[in-house]
């Protein structure tokens, strides 16, 4: 599966507003969890197969905390140092346009060139506050 920088954006910026819960494709010994489970809004346009995806990838390089028990339900906890880093530098739209457009430009949209981009981009918009304050 194509890793998609548009859903790992919106379940970090989930994950830094509130703890929530994923459908996982393991057994589950608890019916409820498909029967009471309701996907996060902000997810709705994804399937549960792309967002567990996406969620597995993001904490295998640290940028989530999540927990899965038992049963299907992923819970995603909280970002990571790395994780609240990367969200400050995406968070606005204009800037996470730009972050998209380089990566593209490059040919690789994978989560550590979005990291380095971003780091790269915020540290070019600092130093032109500098710039422009002398």
């Amino acid at each position: 599966m194509r890793l998609n920088p548009d859903l790992i954006r919106d379940i970090l910026l989930k994950a830094e507003l509130e703890s929530y819960s994923i459908l996982g494709s393991g057994d589950s010994w608890f019916d409820d969890d498909e029967k009471n489970y309701q996907k996060p809004k902000e997810l709705s346009n994804y399937s549960d197969k792309e967002i567990e995806y996406h969620v597995k990838h993001l904490k295998e390089i640290d940028l989530l905390i999540t927990k899965a028990d038992y049963g299907k339900l992923i819970d995603i906890l909280d970002l990571t140092v790395k994780g609240h880093n990367f969200v400050s530098n995406i968070k606005n739209d204009e800037n996470w346009n730009k972050i998209k457009e380089i990566s593209d430009n490059i040919g690789s949209s994978s989560v550590e060139t979005l990291i380095k981009i971003s780091d790269k981009l915020i540290s070019e918009l600092i130093d032109n506050q500098f710039i422009q304050h002398q």
